[in-house]
């Protein structure tokens, strides 16, 4: 495929992220889990168009105007484990959209929501920095050491 998934993403026991609201949710939730899923479910798409698209869709995620606790839902539900394989893609612009939607996203999350998702960002983060493995584009390293220190800094 044109995009890996890296194994420590998620673990096993972590279970299936899935764009269909849970028990519980709000409806603002509610109402953007079920606005993104079929943006969410494209991020796994073998066609790097429909993913650089499904990334423009979701870069509104990062605005003010969503509900705060309906996106850390959405991201702890089912973006956070497609949104992070893509930061492996083998299309520039994909990985360069990922980076920036995970980056817009931390700086909105709750402490809580992002410490619950921290151990799967930091492997992938440092996979792409990592001597051997590491990103090809200096821009993009750039996008991954701002966003690194973005998780610091909170």
């Amino acid at each position: 495929p044109e995009h890996s998934s890296a194994s420590t993403i998620a673990p096993s026991d972590r279970g299936a992220m899935n764009a269909t609201p849970s028990e519980g949710c709000n409806a603002a939730t509610t109402a953007l889990l079920q606005q993104h899923a079929r943006d969410v479910n494209c991020l796994s798409d073998a066609d790097r168009t429909v993913r650089r698209r499904a990334l423009q869709r979701l870069a509104v995620l990062g605005s003010d105007s969503v509900d705060a606790d309906a996106l850390a839902t959405l991201w702890e539900q089912s973006l956070c484990n497609p949104v992070l394989k893509l930061f492996a893609d083998s299309v520039e612009k994909n990985r360069e959209l990922s980076i920036t939607l995970v980056s817009s996203i931390v700086e909105r999350l709750a402490l809580s929501a992002l410490l619950s998702t921290l151990p799967f960002i930091m492997p992938v983060v440092a996979g792409r920095l990592v001597a051997g493995s590491e990103e090809p584009v200096e821009e993009l390293r750039l996008l991954l050491l701002q966003l690194l220190r973005a998780l610091i800094e909170r």
